[in-house]
């Protein structure tokens, strides 16, 4: 498993380090010196599960979903993955961290029996169940924002989230 590892110059950086490969996985080295772009960037491009940082820069690991997202997309967010999945950190602490709203659900196909279902604005979830949504046709015209991970994305389902 790919490990990004963004802390700075010190003891705790070689324990990282040292842990990460002890644990069978592979870092990502992210010097938090670098510019917030070229963080972003190299995180997106590994598509990195898992980031091992320091507290005082953690609002960095926040920041880049303030670049990446617009601010309404954080009104509604439907937090319904496990929180033993990574996505999890972000479908409640981004949302509280820039001023928006985290909407519990046992899970994505719960979406259309929550009482705020009307209120929801960014769904993150796996690609047979926003095929499920779309085909029971319970998306609310809310939505502004569907994260697709976790499973081959067909072209085709792409195409029916954009109609």
């Amino acid at each position: 498993m790919l490990v990004g590892i963004c802390v700075e110059r010190s003891i705790e950086m070689v324990v990282g380090l040292l842990g990460i490969l002890k644990a069978g996985g592979a870092y990502v080295p992210l010097d938090p010196t670098y510019p917030l772009e070229h963080l972003v960037f190299i995180l997106e491009d590994a598509q990195v599960p898992v980031l091992l940082t320091q507290a005082k820069l953690v609002e960095s690991l926040l920041t880049w979903a303030k670049q990446v997202f617009a601010t309404e997309d954080f009104a509604g967010v439907l937090a319904s993955t496990s929180i033993c999945f990574d996505l999890s950190v972000f479908e409640l602490f981004v949302p509280l961290s820039w001023g928006g709203k985290v909407i519990l659900a046992q899970n994505a196909l719960a979406l259309p029996t929550l009482p705020a279902a009307k209120k929801v604005t960014l769904i993150n979830t796996v690609p047979t169940a926003i095929a499920e949504l779309l085909r029971s046709q319970d998306i609310p015209a809310s939505v502004r924002m569907i994260n697709l991970a976790g499973e081959p994305l067909q072209k085709q389902l792409v195409q029916q989230i954009y109609q």
